[in-house]
């Protein structure tokens, strides 16, 4: 998130897009920044876009659960419910959970989801995401 606030103007408020779907979050996590500094960070960011493009509705998206990155689970769903309250009390911010979406019934990612890494996504992975977010597209 540190990222796309540093580089917010070049790579999203430039081309003035009509609705915004924001991933970030996972390489936070795991580079050991808090949750409480990720969505502060991501409080700049809609700051910024709401000043820039007033109307452009925006989307959260949950950072997902991983194989390779499963020992940070709590972080992650810590993460996950701060974004889930902070966009339920804006009415431009959508938010959609892929984490549930991702497990399987024992609730441990599904490993059919993920590349030989256990972090990147494979084909189903990216389907299954695809499946939601059209949910949200205008």
């Amino acid at each position: 998130m540190s990222d796309l606030l540093f580089y917010l103007g070049d790579i999203v408020i430039k081309y003035q897009p009509d609705q915004i779907f924001i991933y970030e979050g996972d390489n936070d996590v795991a580079s050991g920044k808090k949750p409480s500094k990720i969505l502060k960070d991501t409080r700049k960011v809609i700051h910024i876009l709401n000043n820039a493009l007033p109307s452009v509705p925006v989307v959260l998206i949950s950072p997902k659960p991983s194989l390779a990155r499963w020992e940070l689970k709590q972080e992650y769903e810590e993460l996950n419910q701060r974004f889930e309250r902070y966009a339920s009390k804006h009415d431009q911010i959508d938010f959609i959970n892929v984490w549930p979406l991702m497990l399987n019934k024992e609730g441990e990612p599904m490993k059919e989801l993920f590349i030989e890494d256990g972090l990147h996504m494979s084909k189903p992975g990216y389907n299954l995401w695809a499946g939601e977010i059209i949910k949200y597209i205008l």
